[in-house]
């Protein structure tokens, strides 16, 4: 952000009206600027200035301020030069100041971590569902995770500035299921309850959005160019990001992918891992030979890479799987490419590890498909991308209201 001009009264067009609002947002601008610093980098007030255009008065002062505040933390050591005197004073970024907490609902499991603001995880829970299907109050599941964590990672709940939680099913800007889809009520949170136990501001996003957020922080060099993530563990679920930023919709359904109902050769919004284990089932009331063993429903997570593995031992079951799930996959991409034509699709979730050997496949068969195929590939943040997103929108929530909290 160019600041030329900040302490004049403009910053960014907008003029400020008192010497406390000026020096609010020169405190913002400063606050920025050591925030952004690289991982445990400290750095000078002559930096500092240079990059702000701020006076040196201004900035000692506000540090100072910040310093009190508890957001940076100052280290003047005395310099390694024999009669030197001390170093230049130097600001680093307090990422414990405050601290979030995520959580990622599954319809098989909840994970909750709680982290400082650099995104480092300081604890994690995780909760698997005995019995499937998963239980109708998640809120009290939740609760248990959260007050798990925290203590695992011995942090009191006053510490906590901000939660994110990723839901698997479309919500409004309040956090609740849409209507049309019994599936969603899965994912209903009471957050009146959850303020038991999580007084903090809370917010509750649809999974796919977060994955597409965690994707694009990871890898932003797409610019404007639209990107996708795709979920594909349980049920396909896209979050797209256009311009650097998330597309909800007007209704908080971007990206819902329940339309594969209606879709032939696909007819259902079930992702890789449970379209597996139902392929495998129907192989074994079919009387097929297979090395593939049964799996209950909620077992689906190790289903893709036993067929990967039975394909290497020639079983001819599993390799009629895999031709079902490519074709699936590069089917369900085509649908939603032909209406956003994304540069990028990355194929994410808890089968983004499994799922490459898929990948040359289905780029193959979206030539045949489209006039222009989007570079498609696995993510690299495994099962905890929703995790990341979730991190991360915490963090960005807590930072825009870092200097009143």
């Amino acid at each position: 952000m160019s600041t030329a001009g900040a302490e004049s009264g403009a910053i960014g067009g907008i003029v400020a009206r008192s010497p406390q609002q000026m020096r609010d947002q020169n405190a913002a601008i400063i606050l920025d600027r050591i925030w952004d610093a690289p991982d445990g980098a400290a750095l000078t007030a002559s930096e500092i200035i240079d990059s702000t255009g701020l006076t040196r008065a201004t900035v000692l002062a506000i540090c100072s301020d910040l310093r009190e505040l508890g957001w940076v933390v100052e280290d003047r050591a005395p310099s390694a030069v024999p009669g030197r005197g001390r170093q230049a004073r130097r600001f680093a970024f307090n990422a414990h100041r405050r601290l979030v907490v995520a959580a990622d609902i599954g319809l098989s499991s909840v994970t909750c971590v709680v982290a400082d603001l650099h995104g480092t995880v300081l604890g994690r829970v995780r909760h698997l569902n005995d019995d499937m299907p998963a239980p109708l109050d998640r809120t009290a599941q939740l609760m248990g995770c959260i007050q798990e964590v925290l203590a695992l990672a011995e942090v009191d709940a006053s510490r906590v500035g901000a939660a994110c939680i990723g839901v698997a099913a479309s919500v409004d800007r309040n956090g609740a299921p849409l209507p049309g889809d019994p599936f969603w009520e899965n994912f209903r949170i009471d957050l009146t309850r959850l303020a038991a136990v999580a007084p903090w501001s809370t917010t509750i996003e649809n999974d796919a959005n977060l994955a597409a957020t965690a994707e694009f922080a990871a890898d932003p060099s797409g610019g404007s160019d639209p990107l996708i993530a795709l979920l594909s563990s349980d049920r396909f679920g896209a979050g797209l990001i256009v311009r650097g930023e998330l597309m909800r919709g007007a209704h908080g359904a971007a990206g819902e992918m329940a339309y594969l109902d209606y879709v032939r050769a696909v007819d259902n919004p079930y992702g890789l891992s449970l379209a597996a284990r139902l392929l495998v089932d129907a192989a074994h009331v079919s009387g097929r030979n297979t090395v593939l063993g049964d799996r209950r429903p909620g077992e689906e997570e190790t289903v893709l890479r036993e067929v990967l593995d039975a394909v290497e031992q020639g079983d001819e079951v599993a390799r009629e799987i895999v031709a079902v799930l490519v074709e699936r996959l590069a089917l369900t991409i085509s649908t939603f490419a032909q209406f956003v034509d994304p540069a990028r699709v990355v194929v994410a979730g808890g089968v983004a590890d499994t799922v490459a050997p898929l990948l040359p496949a289905v780029r193959a068969r979206l030539t045949q498909l489209l006039p222009f195929s989007p570079v498609v590939e696995s993510s690299a943040l495994g099962r905890d991308v929703v995790l990341v997103g979730a991190v991360r929108t915490a963090i960005a929530q807590l930072r825009a209201r870092a200097l009143s909290a």
